[in-house]
């Protein structure tokens, strides 16, 4: 990936930079200059990493072009929010997902601090075993909710009152006869009269209430 890839780039010439100059100019405590230096272009390396300055110069045109900049995997699902985009992806059979800022002139990209996760909470019943979640993209009323099910052998029917619809991951399971699913969709300016069905099990969501608790069937 190309982000990495200018990274390493800015640090390969930072370093030989750094020996010239001091092979050239530097007299004396030339060793210890070096350490302080490699120390401090390495420290930048790493800011830039967490607030990338590619940021300050240009956009994407589009979503997937921000995410290959700085990713390897393949993009497997997308959501688009007002202010963000979702995008799944799996690597090496590892499934994720980042939020990416979206602006009038395109979109950039945060390997990092891109998004809160503002509610969880995990449903234990007879019928239901899932962990639900709720993103909220830095700085923006766009919400991503996430329901992870897990050991089933087929998806459950999933809704909200919004009338929303949801995508469908399935994640591969070296267990044979176990399946694991994830289920997202984009909500707008999520309040605390939102309510999710999974399966036969209704959950009211409030943000303010994050605690893990066990629910029963309705």
């Amino acid at each position: 990936m190309l982000f990495r890839i200018v990274r390493l780039l800015f640090l390969f010439i930072a370093l030989l930079c750094l020996f010239i100059l001091t092979n050239k100019y530097v007299k004396k405590h030339k060793r210890q200059l070096i350490v302080l230096v490699t120390i401090a272009v390495l420290c930048l390396d790493l800011l830039g990493t967490i607030f990338p300055f590619e940021n300050l110069f240009f956009y994407f045109p589009s979503p997937d072009k921000a995410f290959s900049y700085f990713n390897t995997g393949e993009i497997i699902g997308k959501m688009d929010g007002e202010e963000s985009t979702l995008i799944l992806y799996r690597d090496d059979r590892i499934d994720g997902f980042c939020i990416l800022p979206k602006y009038y002139k395109g979109w950039q990209f945060r390997p990092f601090l891109s998004y809160d996760t503002v509610y969880q909470k995990k449903l234990y019943s007879q019928s239901v075993n899932c962990d639900i979640k709720v993103y909220r993209a830095k700085n923006t009323t766009d919400y991503y909710v996430a329901v992870d099910n897990w050991f089933v052998d087929n998806p459950i029917n999933i809704s909200d009152n919004r009338g929303s619809e949801f995508l469908c991951i399935a994640e591969e399971s070296s267990i044979e006869d176990v399946n694991f699913y994830s289920y997202y969709t984009y909500i707008e300016e999520l309040n605390d009269g939102y309510k999710i069905k999974v399966g036969d099990v209704s959950v009211l969501i409030s943000l303010d209430d994050t605690k893990l608790e066990r629910s029963e069937s309705e």
